[in-house]
């Protein structure tokens, strides 16, 4: 019922005000709390981070060192996991929450959006809801003049890696954003193409290759000690070609949309300069979920990046809505219906390639069912 009622009140106060900072604030401290309260017995990494929390110390940590550090320091002040996990959540909203504020206002229908959408996969996933927060942050610092902001938006991408391995891909968010945009979209169309090229390649050569090549990259530069195994093995245990096609077609139109809004907002992007610099930064961490195209193919793991990638959309759809004018047309209509249709099979695919398991759990997360 919480959920529910969260859900409402944010969808309907981004329909009457488009600044919202302080609802959407109280919407992510809702989405916090449910994750942070997931039911230890339906919730399918809960037990996982269970176990290996209360051996830290005993054990090397399968896990990356920033959140082995934190945990090991509410484990050392007697702190339960269930305790630590809470902490973990809110702080990892607050830290979503200072990222969104950098390009919208519109706060409330991003809290909205992601926790129809996302939510529950993050909820499971913990450490990659810290890490994507922290990229959400740190592009949300690069979009600033001042350059030492610059500067600390760098060093919180590098932080997200000490979350999640999965971070280095984002990384790629900072070189891009100094190449001019006019350049960048000329380069999709052969990127794509270039991509879907390789993928094939991958399919028909195998997966092997590439994974020896993250796992000496991760080698060197993850601060998880097992993560070279965890490519050769975990992340690398294939997936039917059927649900790999779903995942790329999901892309592929994400990124597709995000290029038919640039277009229809060609004559703000010229005229502010504020927004273009807020647009360009999201479209070019939408466009790393391209990567999916070439590394779904090892694992249904590497989905986590377009999922990751589509917060980016979240919060350009709440920066589009905040900014332009919403008049009831056909074209409106017929807009939102895209977008809706192109959100709920996102959020299909990333939930139903996680099993049955995952799926009969969301009710759980969402405290609509309790066990």
């Amino acid at each position: 019922m919480l959920y529910i009622l969260t859900m409402t009140l944010m969808f309907g106060t981004a329909m009457v005000s488009r600044k919202n900072k302080l609802i959407g604030a109280g919407g992510m401290a809702v989405l916090a709390y449910l994750a942070g309260a997931a039911d230890p017995y339906t919730t399918t990494d809960y037990q996982v981070y269970f176990n290996h929390y209360n051996i830290m110390g005993l054990e090397v940590s399968p896990f990356e060192k920033g959140y082995t550090q934190l945990a090991m320091l509410f484990l050392n002040h007697g702190m339960s996991y269930a305790q630590f996990r809470v902490f973990f959540s809110f702080l990892a909203f607050l830290i979503m929450y200072l990222g969104v504020i950098q390009f919208t206002s519109n706060v409330a229908l991003y809290t909205g959006l992601y926790g129809v959408t996302f939510f529950c996969n993050d909820a499971t996933q913990i450490r990659n809801l810290m890490m994507i927060s922290l990229v959400l942050l740190g592009a949300g610092l690069l979009i600033k003049p001042n350059k030492y902001l610059k500067l600390m938006g760098i060093f919180v991408f590098l932080i997200s890696t000490q979350f999640h391995d999965l971070g280095f891909i984002f990384l790629l968010i900072i070189p891009l954003t100094l190449i001019p945009g006019a350049k960048l979209k000329r380069l999709i169309k052969p990127l794509v193409s270039l991509l879907v090229l390789l993928a094939g390649i991958i399919v028909i050569l195998g997966k092997s290759r590439i994974a020896n090549l993250m796992s000496l990259f991760l080698g060197k530069f993850s601060s998880r000690v097992d993560s070279t195994t965890s490519v050769t093995s975990h992340f690398a245990r294939g997936i039917s070609k059927s649900s790999a096609i779903e995942v790329i077609v999901v892309v592929l139109s994400m990124v597709l949309l995000a290029w038919l809004f640039s277009r229809i907002f060609t004559i703000k992007l010229k005229q502010d300069i504020v927004f273009y610099t807020k647009f360009k930064v999201l479209t070019i961490g939408l466009s790393i979920s391209l990567l999916t195209i070439i590394l779904i193919f090892m694992s249904p793991d590497y989905s986590r990046i377009s999922r990751n990638a589509s917060l980016f959309m979240l919060v350009l759809l709440s920066l589009l809505t905040e900014k332009s004018e919403i008049r009831l047309s056909k074209n409106s209509l017929a807009s939102v219906m895209i977008v809706s249709i192109v959100l709920f099979c996102n959020t299909f695919v990333n939930s139903t390639i996680w099993g049955s398991t995952y799926t009969d759990s969301i009710p759980y997360i969402l405290q609509i069912k309790k066990s």
